[in-house]
């Protein structure tokens, strides 16, 4: 999907532990993805990807929404055996070419509530996943300077055991060696 306003965002920021349910998993409270050689454990989080529309520096979490131009859907996938190897580091593991496709359609933020989105994903027909932006731990507004088109990829929500490892596991993966 070309970007929205002709040019690359200068930066994607991920909050990483922004569901409660993902963050009680870690104790606290249409592009195709090419799974690399020697990779074992590929895995995604379905995230909603807010699109900045206008400059944002200081502001506060109460305006914060008012920067946001487009919502989307984004796919945050990962390999997980490089995690591993470079000790929780994600710089590796999800800095492939591809591995955070956006899209396909861009829906006007105007027109939506920051506290009313819904997050659903799907492994093989299968619910993954499935939560709502009202119960996130941090709200859209912070102190880092946001440029327009820069992209922010909301958190992911807790998935069932059964579909993380559906998710995860080379033998189980469709296409898989």
């Amino acid at each position: 999907m070309p970007h929205p306003s002709g040019n690359p965002p200068s930066k994607i920021i991920a909050v990483h532990l922004n569901y409660p349910g993902r963050a009680g998993e870690h104790g606290r409270t249409r592009e195709a993805i090419v799974r690399p050689d020697g990779c074992e454990l590929l895995g995604f989080e379905g995230e909603i990807a807010l699109v900045i529309g206008s400059r944002a520096q200081r502001v506060t979490p109460r305006d914060g929404w008012s920067h946001v131009r487009w919502v989307t859907a984004a796919n945050d996938a990962g390999v997980y055996d490089l995690r591993y190897a470079d000790r929780g580091s994600n710089l590796r593991s999800k800095g492939a070419d591809g591995f955070t496709p956006i899209g396909p359609r861009l829906l006007d933020a105007r027109r939506l509530g920051p506290a009313a989105l819904r997050l659903r994903t799907w492994v093989n027909g299968e619910p993954a996943q499935d939560d709502t932006t009202d119960t996130l731990l941090f709200p859209f507004g912070r102190l880092v300077t946001l440029e327009p088109g820069d992209v922010i990829l909301t958190g992911t929500p807790r998935a069932p055991r059964s579909s993380r490892r559906a998710m995860w596991s080379k033998s189980r993966s469709p296409g898989a060696d």
